[in-house]
């Protein structure tokens, strides 16, 4: 998946964007905790067998 912020007021799919003009600011952050979560549970799951 995918994350990012899109303002409400710019829902470039509404407006038949594309391209460049129809960019999302992308949450790099958001991805790479959610990355870190996944695999701080399977290291979980690892040491409980």
């Amino acid at each position: 998946k995918r994350r990012g912020k899109v303002r409400a007021g710019k829902l470039y799919y509404l407006r038949d964007l594309e391209g460049k003009a129809a960019r999302i600011k992308e949450d790099l952050a958001a991805g790479q905790q959610a990355k870190a979560a996944k695999l701080a549970a399977a290291a979980a799951a690892a040491s409980a067998e």
